[in-house]
């Protein structure tokens, strides 16, 4: 596989056929998300590393189209993505894992600053299992 920053800088259709060789299902809407989200100055030097993150996730295809509507959605609705650029491996791993999620994030961009901030996804011992048990409250 040709390495992510020469597929970035190929043109549209040389990069859709790499894409799609490197393991992307559908490599012209993944080389149409690569140009989005190109466009967003926090991110534009990150795409290598979306785009091996999201080849490395169970879902590539899912991880770099998330990631690009959550852009969107995040820009529209004035989020601040500071938090999100530096979690990267976190959110492509999640954008190509839970499409449930995935949703939720784009339909509730703010929701992705809380998730980081959250106290229990950084409280774990060794081997990454929470120290104390997540309760859910009946209502």
């Amino acid at each position: 596989m040709k390495d992510c920053l020469s597929i970035i800088r190929m043109n549209t259709s040389d990069r859709a056929v790499a894409l799609q060789e490197a393991g992307f299902s559908d490599g012209r809407l993944a080389s149409r998300n690569i140009d989005d989200l190109n466009a967003y100055p926090e991110i534009s030097d990150k795409l290598p590393l979306i785009i091996e993150l999201a080849l490395n996730s169970p879902d590539p295809d899912s991880a770099l189209n998330f990631a690009e509507r959550f852009m969107a959605a995040a820009k529209e609705s004035g989020v601040g993505i500071g938090t999100v650029t530096d979690n990267i491996p976190l959110f492509i791993k999640l954008y190509g894992s839970s499409e449930f999620l995935s949703s939720i994030l784009i339909r509730r961009p703010h929701n992705a600053v809380e998730l980081i901030s959250s106290p229990y996804l950084h409280k774990g011992d060794a081997q990454g299992r929470l120290q104390r048990p997540v309760r859910l409250r009946r209502t």
